[in-house]
């Protein structure tokens, strides 16, 4: 569904998910929630489409709502907010009038356009907003119940790994409001790092190979009283670069360029299509005891760390063991096309798709209005 990769909706691997997020809206300095791509989300036109605008509906939104209309059991979520939308979404949190705003207009987006619910993602609450971003959230459902008290819509979250993000969180008050709590568990390392650190461990390394890791925030939000059943391990359909390095948990000079949307060399993620498995300058090591994985290139010196089949399958087989919602995966435009990839490999771990196994997936727009460095971490732009 994007310019660069032009991946479009029936690409989706629909019948292989619960719940599908069209990333991404944006908040505006006002507080007003609207479409970031309205060309793309609502007017372009496909074969068949006719041409009189009349009120009709185009777009990617349109080719969503058929796509329900074949599974009704699908789920469409709008998302507001990202990374790149943190710095708005930040004063917005601080302005009472703008909350209003936001829920408001946000719950009417999410309504007029058919979708089954809102995904807050504001990267990240900070100490002294935790009154305020509790106010939001409160806001939100108030507006959703006002539309349809008797029949809920979604209200989700994403939500940091990184624990100076995590234990900031109000997470006991934010219990009331959210449905489903979504870890971005990935870009745990990057450009922004010290080290060629794994970028989407499941488990802490003891070797120094790793910085941050899933599992810890996943006992922390549970602990906190966080349902086991509403809360997702994110899994990245992308890969990061290391260049001029001797390995993992080594220092790393560059990072090179992204796969799309970038137009300096700084970002490093490289697409799951596009990583080189089966190339022979490339060993893949994967460790299973850190559910980690990673392709390095003793003759380059460059490592690129990502989730091979078999990491995702031992993920898959924890979100069991811990009786977790399901997966969750940023996103679709990066993914393999095909019927085996690595939402497939999910899947069969998980059997028959069941709504207490959640399986979430984000799509965007336009890389090019969403391509970023990282997204989900307290540690991105750390200086």
């Amino acid at each position: 569904m994007e310019y660069e990769r032009k991946f479009e909706v029936e690409d989706i691997p629909a019948d292989q998910l619960t719940h599908l997020a069209y990333a991404f809206a944006l908040v505006k300095d006002s507080g007003i929630v609207d479409l970031s791509d309205a060309w793309a989300d609502t007017g372009k036109h496909y074969p068949g489409d006719p041409w009189d605008e009349g009120i009709n509906m185009y777009g990617h939104m349109k080719k969503l709502y058929q796509l329900k209309k074949k599974d009704r059991g699908l789920k469409t979520i709008l998302p507001v907010g990202g990374w790149n939308n943190r710095e708005v979404f930040a004063k917005i949190v601080d302005c009472e009038p703008c909350r209003a705003s936001f829920a408001t207009s946000a719950v009417r987006l999410m309504y007029d356009h058919g979708f089954d619910g809102l995904e807050v993602d504001y990267e990240f609450v900070k100490e002294g907003q935790q009154a305020n971003w509790i106010d939001l959230l409160a806001k939100i459902r108030a507006q959703m119940n006002i539309i349809d008290p008797s029949s809920p819509f979604i209200l989700s979250a994403d939500l940091p790994a990184g624990p100076s993000n995590y234990q900031v969180l109000p997470i006991k008050d934010m219990l009331q409001y959210l449905d489903i709590w979504n870890l971005m568990a990935y870009d745990y390392a990057g450009s922004f790092s010290d080290r060629a650190y794994h970028a989407s461990n499941l488990i802490a390394s003891p070797n120094g190979e790793t910085e941050f890791d899933t599992a810890t925030a996943i006992d922390f939000y549970l602990a906190q009283g966080v349902p086991a059943s509403k809360l997702n391990v994110g899994i990245p359909l992308y890969g990061h670069r290391f260049l001029n390095t001797d390995g993992i948990g080594k220092s790393f000079q560059g990072v090179g360029c992204s796969s799309y949307g970038e137009s300096t060399c700084e970002g490093g993620n490289i697409d799951y299509h596009e990583l080189p498995i089966g190339d022979p300058n490339f060993q893949v090591t994967e460790d299973l005891d850190l559910g980690a994985s990673y392709s390095y290139n003793a003759g380059s010196r460059t490592l690129i760390s990502y989730d091979t089949p078999k990491i995702a399958e031992k993920k898959a087989q924890y979100i069991m063991s811990k009786q977790l919602g399901g997966a969750m995966y940023w996103d679709t435009g990066m993914l393999t096309k095909g019927s085996d990839t690595l939402i497939h490999v999910v899947n069969r771990v998980f059997g028959n798709l069941e709504r207490s196994r959640i399986v979430w997936i984000t799509l965007t727009a336009s890389s090019r209005t969403f391509a970023r460095e990282c997204r989900s971490r307290d540690f991105c732009g750390r200086e």
